[in-house]
């Protein structure tokens, strides 16, 4: 199956990588075996992941802070 074909280009999802969890702004990237990943803190560059390093693909649905 293609996961990519289920993601919402823009979107926040969690990315269950071989590396850990990352919480990233995910888009598509020039090579069709990667994914490009941007942080909401532009302190952090983006980076590309390969598809084939990727667990799991969920979508955030809400983010919630305590105060």
């Amino acid at each position: 199956s293609n996961e990519k074909a289920f993601i919402e280009w823009g979107r926040v999802y969690v990315l269950d990588t071989v590396n850990g969890s990352v919480i990233k702004r995910v888009f598509p990237s020039d090579d069709e075996n990667r994914i490009k990943c941007v942080s909401t803190n532009p302190e952090y560059p983006p980076f590309e992941i390969n598809m084939q390093d990727v667990n799991g693909i969920y979508r955030v649905l809400l983010c919630m802070s305590v105060k």
